[in-house]
């Protein structure tokens, strides 16, 4: 009998689909951000560690690490439709896309 490279994987593959997949992990620090405003929504920035709780399924958790970040990178994502739809007003989109992108004045 012969088996065929193409019939051998085929029915690899398949044998592998029809197990059910499985994943697990365990994790010891989740990084969280957390931006704090008041009332008038100005930042808080004279928050410590005590002044935070943190569960996780109602079950209080630790934290470890305490960190104060005030200068962290700007990251900004921009889309543009490039649709048939907005063939008319693509010029402009391109026009504000580079004056919004184009470094200003430090």
């Amino acid at each position: 009998m012969d088996i065929s490279r193409r019939n051998l994987l085929l029915a690899s593959v398949c044998r592998i689909w029809g197990q059910e997949q499985k994943f697990s992990a365990s994790v010891d620090v989740v990084t969280l951000l957390a931006t704090v405003r008041d009332r008038d929504g100005l930042i808080v920035k004279n928050l410590d560690r005590e002044d935070f709780l943190l569960d996780d399924g109602g079950v209080p958790q630790t934290i470890r690490y305490f960190l104060r970040e005030t200068n962290l990178p700007l990251t900004v994502g921009l889309l543009v439709d490039t649709s048939q739809s907005q063939v008319h007003v693509l010029e402009p989109e391109r026009r504000a896309s580079y004056t919004f992108s184009r470094p200003g004045p430090a």
